[in-house]
């Protein structure tokens, strides 16, 4: 009887820890942000003056670390994609379980739509994704009722084990399942950068897309409830609510409709409000759909950085916010995170064009040289080049020299022929000395140098003249004010897999 009652509980315990094994499996990596919890708890205070909740178009609007640097503004970016009001208040609840912040940021996006989830498949993965990161079971628990009590399509049973609500993933599974969690850079504090860009139709922003008939005075009274418990929550802990509306260049004449209800709302809840969809805000920011978004609605990190720059100057124009750049406990930390930032957004930009603009915000010079032979096989893609970079198309067999000043204020392009006579050549040009040589391994190398230093010294410029796989590269250098390489990329273009895209060769 004995062995036979060990026997039940030993199948039972066993039973219990494979089941908790395949919950962890079974359970949505959402992305990192069961690690976007983990890394909020471990910072300080100071660490978050601001707290970020919403949808998708601040996450990929709002970088934390751009308004460090700009205005030593510190925060965390919390906002999920598909946000609802009543997700955006129990993620409130639970961050406030680790900090209270100065300021919560929050689009507000949800105030026209009920967002249950029975509405959309991917609003009940916004639930079952906010349900599975709360810690407390307390708001577990309270969010399973009011989700059951205000969708009568849910049940809990679902919610309390992955197994069960996500059995169909069996021939989904791969290696990500198995792991804890997706890592996060000390940089990104939350945010979403993405470094893709938008290859769009011919699109022109003008005043005019912003017009509207009628206002959109219909707001949810679901979502107006949380918003209200939303805000209260913040004016109970001393925190200020501050409405930011991210720019879009999709449907602007809707969104336009929405706003007078919108301040409406704010204004009657205590609420401040920084409007930049509008026509006037984009264009402070120079936005551009095919530069700075990655579809229709969401920034990429190049958009991101411009925006995040004009919300921190007007943060610190209209608040009382502390400048962290001066607090030593701080302030080492943010700034090494912010160069890491700097190093990997130079070192993952899909174009040559986005990689200049990103420099550019970081305040740095790019030159870029790139060799070419046959006009008949390289002329085009040596256009598609000169587009990127920023130049015209009128463009010959030779070498040239591309130079972008800081911000783009003195841009330089310099060509030369190549002199076929000579295997080793040097040329004075504008902005320094080249030399070409040609070395025992059959290969060119070239030399450059600007006001006497060495910038890319014994360092291979890769192209052939193979008619059967031509092929040209283009070598990239981003340095600073003194003329440091701070990145250094190759891009080269091949036609034999039938591509006609630049592709970033790293060193």
């Amino acid at each position: 009887m004995k062995k036979r009652v060990l026997s039940i509980v030993s199948f039972i315990v066993i039973f219990a820890l494979l089941f908790t094994l395949f919950q962890g499996m079974f359970k949505q990596k959402w992305e990192g942000r069961y690690m976007r919890t983990d890394d909020l708890k471990r910072l300080s205070d100071e660490d978050v003056d601001i707290l970020a909740f919403g949808t998708s178009e601040l996450w990929a609007g709002y970088d934390p670390i751009v308004t460090y640097h700009q205005q030593g503004i510190t925060g965390y970016n919390l906002t999920t994609p598909f946000n609802s009001a009543i997700t955006a208040y129990y993620q409130l609840c639970q961050a406030l379980e680790y900090h209270t912040p100065k300021f919560v940021i929050c689009d507000f996006v949800a105030l026209f739509e009920d967002g249950l989830p029975s509405e959309d498949s991917n609003i009940e993965n916004l639930f079952c994704e906010t349900f599975d990161i709360l810690e407390n079971p307390k708001l577990k628990l309270k969010l399973l009722r009011d989700v059951c009590e205000l969708d009568d399509t849910k049940t809990p049973t679902s919610w309390f084990f992955p197994l069960i609500r996500y059995h169909s993933m069996w021939n989904e599974l791969s290696r990500d399942n198995f792991v804890l969690d997706y890592t996060v850079e000390p940089y990104r504090k939350g945010a979403r950068l993405e470094s893709t860009y938008y290859r769009s139709a011919l699109y022109r922003n003008t005043p005019e897309n912003w017009n509207y008939e009628e206002e959109n005075t219909n707001l949810s009274d679901i979502s107006v409830k949380y918003y209200d418990m939303f805000i209260d929550k913040c004016h109970e802990n001393g925190i200020t609510v501050i409405a930011v509306l991210p720019p879009m260049l999709y449907n602007q004449s809707e969104l336009a409709a929405r706003y007078n209800t919108q301040a409406e709302y704010f204004y009657s809840r205590g609420v401040y409000c920084l409007n930049y969809n509008t026509y006037e805000q984009t264009q402070r920011m120079d936005l551009d759909l095919e530069r700075d978004f990655y579809d229709f609605l969401h920034l990429n990190t190049l958009g991101s950085i411009k925006f995040s720059k004009v919300l921190a100057d007007d943060l610190r124009t209209y608040f009382d916010i502390p400048d962290r750049r001066n607090d030593e406990n701080i302030a080492g930390v943010w700034d090494a995170a912010y160069e890491q930032f700097k190093m990997d957004m130079l070192n993952s930009q899909p174009t040559i064009r986005n990689t200049v603009e990103i420099a550019e915000q970081f305040g740095y010079d790019a030159i870029a040289q790139v060799a070419s032979d046959r006009d008949d096989i390289y002329s085009g893609e040596l256009a598609a080049l000169n587009k990127e970079f920023g130049y015209g198309d009128e463009l010959k067999t030779g070498y040239y020299l591309y130079y972008n000043g800081v911000d783009g204020s003195d841009k330089k392009i310099d060509y030369y022929e190549y002199n076929r006579e000579l295997d080793d050549e040097i040329i004075e040009t504008s902005m320094g000395t080249l030399t070409r040589a040609f070395n025992l391994d059959g290969e060119y190398k070239y030399h450059f140098a600007m006001n006497g230093k060495d910038l890319f010294s014994e360092r291979k410029l890769y192209y052939q003249y193979e008619v059967v796989n031509p092929r040209f590269a283009t070598k990239l250098l981003v340095v600073d004010k003194d003329l440091n390489v701070l990145s250094m990329s190759s891009w080269e273009y091949n036609n034999a897999n039938g591509s006609s895209n630049l592709v970033r060769r790293f060193e």
